[in-house]
């Protein structure tokens, strides 16, 4: 339903105090970086002034209002993934620029956005990046985007990392997630039973949908490896890793399971995530190695 026209006016209403308010947080505070993520009208003036006296970052998921304000000699960043602007926007954002080396994890910046609308400001957010919990995790993550977006490793890791945390129904669950270059690492499996995905929809299988996820996780409790393609689509599941495991050097006390990971992700373009049934510990392989190690019953995920 579209707003009222008194809606709309409050909404420009408080979009302006927010604006107003940033500008003085961010004279006071003084931040390396203000970012501002919404798609609504901003008043010039008080944009002006802010970019005058500080470095300032717009972010739009809007197309058409990206243009409007390149047009008007604004530098903007098209936000085009697919959550709704939350905190994992802010994350997302927040790899951006660390990607593009616009801040260092020394920064500090001042966010002004909606918790959950890009055209009502509701949060103004004063962010330390040194003070965030795992970001290097990410950070390396971000060296594997040769395989896969970041948005889908960061979602896989995810499920890793609450695979080996709660298991399923309070059973410990080992399985290994093999994410991108699905065709070759299918040429090199067997079914140890019926793929589970066969006949859904892309749109089912797609690993950015919260049901596909638990599907995956109840899937996890089968014998065999989940292949996932680059772009998020579960291709199969309960298939047996058919690669030479010779070749590979593992650490003491590691098995079958995880030289079949480390086999996969040296014998074609993917990465994969092992999952201990023991421990709960997921192992990252990539290009036949250790790349990453962590035990989600210590750690969780980075968290605005």
């Amino acid at each position: 339903m579209q707003p009222s026209l008194a809606s709309k006016f409050r909404r420009k209403q408080i979009n302006s105090l927010f604006l107003g308010s940033l500008l003085d947080f961010a004279n006071e505070l003084k931040p390396d970086l203000v970012v501002i993520c919404s798609n609504a009208p901003l008043e010039m003036e008080k944009l002006e002034e802010l970019n005058s006296r500080h470095q300032t970052f717009l972010v739009v998921s809007d197309a058409n209002r990206c243009l409007e304000l390149l047009q008007a000699n604004q530098t903007v960043h098209h936000y085009t993934r697919r959550q709704e602007l939350q905190d994992d926007v802010i994350r997302d954002i927040l790899m951006h620029l660390l990607s593009a080396k616009k801040i260092t994890e020394s920064s500090n910046l001042l966010f002004l956005y909606g918790r959950n609308d890009w055209d009502y400001f509701s949060q103004i957010l004063m962010l330390e990046v040194s003070t965030l919990r795992n970001l290097s995790w990410l950070r390396s993550l971000a060296e594997l985007e040769h395989i896969a977006p970041l948005e889908i490793l960061e979602t896989v890791l995810e499920m890793a990392l609450e695979l080996g945390a709660e298991g399923r129904e309070g059973k410990p669950v080992g399985t290994i997630l093999v994410l991108g270059d699905h065709r070759n690492v299918l040429k090199n499996t067997r079914s140890l039973v019926l793929n589970p995905f066969k006949g859904y929809s892309r749109s089912q299988r797609d690993i950015m949908a919260i049901e596909t996820r638990d599907s995956i996780k109840e899937i996890a409790k089968i014998d065999g490896a989940i292949i996932i393609s680059s772009s998020g689509i579960v291709q199969a599941g309960g298939q047996y890793l058919d690669f030479r495991a010779a070749d590979v050097d593992l650490s003491p006390g590691l098995g079958s399971r995880h030289a079949a990971a480390a086999a996969a992700s040296k014998g074609t373009e993917s990465v994969a995530f092992a999952i201990s049934e023991s421990t709960g510990i997921v192992r990252v392989f990539a290009a036949g190695k250790l790349f990453l190690q962590i035990n989600p019953r210590q750690h969780s995920l980075l968290r605005i």
